[in-house]
């Protein structure tokens, strides 16, 4: 079955029901596929496919010109719609699939007594609220209920060995609907 990506996967996970998928790799792309060919060939309205596409995600600057690989994602377990990615840029980002929009993107911070960090940076540069580097996510995950999302934090190997860094950590952090909403 073919994946809608062209290098190399790093996670896929199915959406409530069972029909669709999303898988991700390393070229800074989440793709979402269905599994059966019927489904695949729907159209929307404006004549593209309804359930099968790839996006853009996990970059930064003005033009995307940093790519960073999309280490996991996972689906909310009860809002079909809903689905977050994390990657090689300390981010993790929420989606909504109908809309094909980003709900919002976060960065986790050890320097904030929350554990979401307002800094908006990649795991490359300083957080402009205090100075630190933030590491990898390398893996998102929802509770049963959806209530709580947990993330694991660390080195992902993308620069070979290092020495010293942070400790990998994993974070639970609450998600509410506001979060999971628009803003």
């Amino acid at each position: 079955m073919p994946s809608g990506l062209s290098q190399q996967l790093r996670s896929v996970r199915f959406f409530p029901g069972g029909e669709l998928y999303a898988v991700t790799g390393i070229e800074g792309r989440c793709g979402l596929r269905c599994v059966s060919v019927e489904a695949e060939e729907e159209l929307n309205a404006s004549g593209k496919p309804k359930n099968t596409f790839t996006f853009k995600c996990h970059r930064v600057g003005s033009s995307g010109d940093k790519i960073y690989a999309v280490h996991g994602c996972d689906t909310h377990p009860t809002r079909a719609d809903v689905f977050a990615t994390c990657g090689a840029d300390g981010m993790f980002s929420l989606w909504e699939k109908e809309k094909r929009i980003r709900l919002r993107e976060f960065s986790l911070c050890v320097a904030h007594a929350s554990p979401l960090c307002p800094g908006g940076h990649d795991s490359q540069s300083p957080c402009r609220s205090h100075g630190a580097v933030h590491e990898p996510i390398t893996q998102v995950a929802w509770d049963a209920t959806g209530r709580l999302l947990a993330l694991v934090e660390g080195y992902d190997w993308a620069y070979g060995q290092r020495d010293g860094g942070a400790a990998p950590r994993v974070v639970i952090c609450p998600t509410s609907a506001d979060v999971l909403d628009k803003q």
